[in-house]
């Protein structure tokens, strides 16, 4: 899933999570001390959860305007409305708005949300059962913290369904492989963007696989990939590391062009075990 963005300029993003406070000195190390404050009510905020309510301002339902920074709701599914706030949940999670070991306080995340406890205890227990979050009888939910060892756990099983969704890909056309490569140059655009860099990857990586025709393997691939992706924002490696990972899409793309599918599901499993071993060693130098 990934994080909202409200410019055509990878990176560019805000929080629905503006309550969160933030601990220690960076938002992208583990910080079992984050606590939710309780809501606010900002000036402005009124676009801003439009665009993180999914821009349901054009359904024919509607969104009214009740006051500046506050918005009623009108026919509206439960079920989409649980689906907006796991979207968003999943956004700050990744990027590190939520932190690791965070507690979540149901009563002002629903408030700072602008929803209901119902909706956003099935979008919690849903995150819980996709492994980014954690329950506790008499405490609650908290965010998941990050082990080197879910890194290995996350390759072993994120790889081989990579791999199995390129080779169930019929062909590769042209044209895909034209996009693939757009985004590739993004990314060398903005390799000095921690934030623009983690995003055009995600989407690369999606790209890759969309003309797979089995679903079921793309939705379990994509919450795997979610969460390995807590571990890319946290844990970028340096410039050097993301100019290799660049060449490698590059090489991938190289062996798809020539209908090479062996050297590309080589070139494949090759990435992403050299992405998570330079995200292992970030992590042990930053502790």
């Amino acid at each position: 899933m990934r994080p909202v963005v409200l410019s055509s300029a990878p990176g560019a993003r805000f929080s629905p999570l503006s309550g969160i406070a933030r601990v220690g000195p960076s938002p992208f190390r583990p910080c079992p001390q984050a606590r939710l404050a309780a809501p606010q009510v900002q000036r402005g905020s009124f676009n801003v959860l439009l665009v993180f309510l999914g821009g349901l301002q054009t359904c024919s339902a509607g969104l009214e305007r009740v006051d500046e920074g506050m918005i009623k709701m009108r026919g509206i599914s439960r079920q989409l409305l649980r689906d907006q706030v796991r979207e968003a949940l999943v956004s700050s999670l990744v990027s590190g708005e939520l932190e690791p070991g965070t507690q979540i306080v149901e009563a002002e995340l629903a408030g700072e949300m602008g929803v209901s406890r119902t909706p956003l205890k099935e979008a919690l227990l849903q995150l819980e059962t996709e492994g980014l979050l954690h329950y506790e009888v008499g405490r609650g939910f908290s965010v998941m913290p990050l082990d080197v060892h879910e890194i290995e756990n996350l390759l072993q099983v994120g790889v081989v369904l990579e791999e199995l969704a390129v080779r169930l890909t019929e062909s590769f056309s042209a044209e895909h492989v034209a996009r693939l490569r757009t985004l590739n140059e993004q990314r060398k655009a903005h390799i000095d963007e921690r934030f623009a860099s983690a995003d055009v990857d995600q989407e690369w990586h999606r790209c890759l696989v969309e003309a797979c025709e089995n679903p079921q393997l793309l939705d379990i691939l994509e919450i795997v990939r979610t969460r390995l992706y807590r571990y890319a924002y946290a844990y970028a490696g340096n410039v050097e590391s993301l100019k290799e990972g660049i060449a490698g899409h590059s090489a991938i793309l190289d062996a798809l062009e020539r209908d090479d599918m062996s050297a590309a599901l080589v070139l494949i499993r090759t990435h992403w075990e050299e992405g998570i071993r330079e995200m292992k060693r970030t992590m042990a130098e930053t502790g």
